[in-house]
Protein backbone atom coordinates (compact mmCIF):
# COMPACT_ATOMS: atom_id res chain seq x y z
CA UNK A 1 0.00 0.00 0.00
CA UNK A 2 0.95 3.77 -0.79
CA UNK A 3 2.66 5.30 2.63
CA UNK A 4 0.98 8.52 3.87
CA UNK A 5 2.93 11.58 5.05
CA UNK A 6 1.86 12.47 8.24
CA UNK A 7 1.67 16.44 9.65
CA UNK A 8 4.75 15.40 11.86
CA UNK A 9 7.44 14.51 9.14
CA UNK A 10 6.43 10.93 9.00
CA UNK A 11 5.24 8.32 7.20
CA UNK A 12 2.68 5.68 7.81
CA UNK A 13 2.16 2.68 6.34
CA UNK A 14 1.09 -0.97 6.82
CA UNK A 15 2.43 -4.16 6.05
CA UNK A 16 0.36 -7.32 4.75
CA UNK A 17 2.29 -9.84 6.57
CA UNK A 18 5.03 -9.95 9.35
CA UNK A 19 4.45 -8.41 12.85
CA UNK A 20 4.17 -10.07 16.49
CA UNK A 21 1.35 -12.55 14.93
CA UNK A 22 2.42 -12.74 11.35
CA UNK A 23 -0.91 -11.20 10.27
CA UNK A 24 0.35 -7.97 9.41
CA UNK A 25 1.09 -4.25 11.45
CA UNK A 26 0.52 -0.63 11.28
CA UNK A 27 4.06 0.83 11.50
CA UNK A 28 5.84 4.58 11.12
CA UNK A 29 9.08 5.19 9.60
CA UNK A 30 11.45 8.64 9.61
CA UNK A 31 12.70 10.43 6.94
CA UNK A 32 15.97 9.02 8.36
CA UNK A 33 14.87 5.67 8.39
CA UNK A 34 14.12 4.56 11.97
CA UNK A 35 11.08 2.12 12.11
CA UNK A 36 8.94 1.75 14.51
CA UNK A 37 5.61 -0.75 14.50
CA UNK A 38 2.91 0.90 15.66
CA UNK A 39 0.46 -2.32 16.40
CA UNK A 40 0.43 -6.44 15.10
CA UNK A 41 -2.81 -7.59 13.88
CA UNK A 42 -3.50 -10.67 15.19
CA UNK A 43 -6.67 -12.15 13.20
CA UNK A 44 -9.01 -11.57 15.62
CA UNK A 45 -8.50 -7.59 15.27
CA UNK A 46 -8.08 -8.22 11.77
CA UNK A 47 -5.11 -9.66 9.65
CA UNK A 48 -3.42 -8.72 6.51
CA UNK A 49 -3.89 -5.15 5.75
CA UNK A 50 -3.93 -4.47 2.10
CA UNK A 51 -4.27 -0.41 1.84
CA UNK A 52 -3.13 2.36 3.16
CA UNK A 53 -3.90 4.20 6.54
CA UNK A 54 -6.38 7.21 6.68
CA UNK A 55 -4.95 9.87 9.01
CA UNK A 56 -7.94 11.28 10.65
CA UNK A 57 -8.55 15.27 11.49
CA UNK A 58 -9.73 13.31 14.82
CA UNK A 59 -6.21 12.42 15.47
CA UNK A 60 -6.79 8.55 15.41
CA UNK A 61 -5.53 6.37 12.15
CA UNK A 62 -7.78 4.21 10.50
CA UNK A 63 -8.01 1.46 7.72
CA UNK A 64 -9.34 -1.60 6.91
CA UNK A 65 -8.01 -5.22 6.98
CA UNK A 66 -8.51 -7.99 4.55
CA UNK A 67 -9.02 -10.61 6.46
CA UNK A 68 -9.64 -11.38 9.68
CA UNK A 69 -12.24 -9.85 12.78
CA UNK A 70 -15.33 -11.99 13.39
CA UNK A 71 -16.04 -11.93 9.37
CA UNK A 72 -14.56 -11.11 5.96
CA UNK A 73 -12.12 -8.51 7.10
CA UNK A 74 -12.26 -5.78 9.20
CA UNK A 75 -12.10 -1.58 10.10
CA UNK A 76 -9.75 -0.30 13.18
CA UNK A 77 -8.86 2.64 14.48
CA UNK A 78 -5.77 3.31 16.08
CA UNK A 79 -5.23 6.07 18.70
CA UNK A 80 -2.01 8.22 18.96
CA UNK A 81 -1.61 6.46 22.45
CA UNK A 82 -1.33 2.91 20.40
CA UNK A 83 -4.75 1.34 21.16
CA UNK A 84 -5.87 -0.33 18.47
CA UNK A 85 -9.79 -1.18 18.15
CA UNK A 86 -11.41 -3.34 15.58
CA UNK A 87 -14.90 -0.93 14.70
CA UNK A 88 -16.44 -3.81 12.74
CA UNK A 89 -16.44 -6.53 10.23
CA UNK A 90 -17.60 -7.20 7.13
CA UNK A 91 -20.09 -9.76 6.60
CA UNK A 92 -20.33 -10.55 2.90
CA UNK A 93 -24.43 -10.03 2.78
CA UNK A 94 -24.62 -6.60 4.07
CA UNK A 95 -21.80 -4.62 3.98
CA UNK A 96 -19.33 -6.11 1.94
CA UNK A 97 -16.44 -8.55 2.04
CA UNK A 98 -12.00 -8.33 1.50
CA UNK A 99 -11.77 -4.03 1.43
CA UNK A 100 -8.78 -3.44 0.03
CA UNK A 101 -8.72 0.19 -0.41
CA UNK A 102 -7.94 2.93 1.75
CA UNK A 103 -10.88 4.94 3.47
CA UNK A 104 -11.75 8.54 2.70
CA UNK A 105 -13.13 11.35 5.15
CA UNK A 106 -15.90 13.73 4.68
CA UNK A 107 -16.48 17.01 6.18
CA UNK A 108 -18.60 15.48 9.14
CA UNK A 109 -15.91 12.99 9.88
CA UNK A 110 -17.56 10.07 8.14
CA UNK A 111 -15.77 7.50 6.81
CA UNK A 112 -16.25 5.62 3.66
CA UNK A 113 -14.46 3.05 1.50
CA UNK A 114 -14.80 -0.20 -0.81
CA UNK A 115 -15.13 -3.80 -0.36
CA UNK A 116 -13.87 -6.30 -3.03
CA UNK A 117 -16.46 -8.86 -3.07
CA UNK A 118 -19.96 -9.29 -1.49
CA UNK A 119 -22.81 -6.54 -0.64
CA UNK A 120 -27.00 -6.77 -1.93
CA UNK A 121 -27.50 -9.77 -0.04
CA UNK A 122 -24.85 -11.64 -1.56
CA UNK A 123 -25.30 -11.07 -4.89
CA UNK A 124 -23.23 -7.75 -5.35
CA UNK A 125 -19.88 -8.08 -6.73
CA UNK A 126 -18.55 -5.20 -4.20
CA UNK A 127 -19.66 -2.65 -1.73
CA UNK A 128 -19.41 0.95 -0.76
CA UNK A 129 -19.46 1.30 2.71
CA UNK A 130 -19.93 3.92 5.61
CA UNK A 131 -18.87 4.11 9.24
CA UNK A 132 -20.74 7.30 10.84
CA UNK A 133 -19.00 9.36 12.57
CA UNK A 134 -21.94 9.18 14.85
CA UNK A 135 -21.03 5.36 15.42
CA UNK A 136 -17.81 4.25 14.40
CA UNK A 137 -19.02 0.82 15.26
CA UNK A 138 -20.95 0.05 12.72
CA UNK A 139 -20.09 -0.53 9.62
CA UNK A 140 -23.07 0.46 6.83
CA UNK A 141 -23.20 -0.90 2.89
CA UNK A 142 -24.38 1.90 1.43
CA UNK A 143 -24.10 0.96 -2.04
CA UNK A 144 -23.74 -2.48 -3.77
CA UNK A 145 -22.10 -2.62 -6.72
CA UNK A 146 -22.52 -4.86 -9.99
CA UNK A 147 -18.90 -5.17 -11.07
CA UNK A 148 -15.75 -5.49 -8.24
CA UNK A 149 -14.22 -2.37 -7.33
CA UNK A 150 -10.79 -1.40 -8.82
CA UNK A 151 -9.96 1.24 -6.31
CA UNK A 152 -10.64 2.90 -3.84
CA UNK A 153 -13.00 6.49 -3.06
CA UNK A 154 -11.51 9.62 -4.07
CA UNK A 155 -13.25 12.48 -2.64
CA UNK A 156 -14.19 15.62 -4.88
CA UNK A 157 -15.97 18.69 -3.60
CA UNK A 158 -19.38 19.08 -1.66
CA UNK A 159 -19.23 15.25 -0.23
CA UNK A 160 -18.76 13.55 -3.98
CA UNK A 161 -16.70 10.67 -4.15
CA UNK A 162 -15.48 8.86 -7.41
CA UNK A 163 -14.39 5.39 -7.63
CA UNK A 164 -13.24 2.95 -11.02
CA UNK A 165 -14.55 -0.41 -10.88
CA UNK A 166 -13.07 -2.94 -13.53
CA UNK A 167 -14.56 -1.85 -15.86
CA UNK A 168 -16.44 1.32 -15.98
CA UNK A 169 -16.45 4.65 -13.76
CA UNK A 170 -18.98 5.70 -10.67
CA UNK A 171 -19.86 8.54 -8.57
CA UNK A 172 -20.99 8.90 -5.64
CA UNK A 173 -22.59 11.02 -3.45
CA UNK A 174 -23.83 10.37 0.52
CA UNK A 175 -27.64 11.52 -0.46
CA UNK A 176 -28.53 8.94 -3.44
CA UNK A 177 -25.80 6.29 -3.22
CA UNK A 178 -23.42 5.00 -6.49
Amino acid sequence: ANLVWGSDGKLYGTACNGGAYGKGTVFQITTNGLWTTLCSFASTNGANPASSVLLSRDGNIYGTTQSGGTGFGAVYCLTPSGTLSTLGSFDFLRNGAFPLSALVEDAAGNLYGTASGGGGGGTGSGTIFEIPATNHQLIVGVATLNDTPHSGLVAGPGDIFYGATFNSLYQFTTTDGA
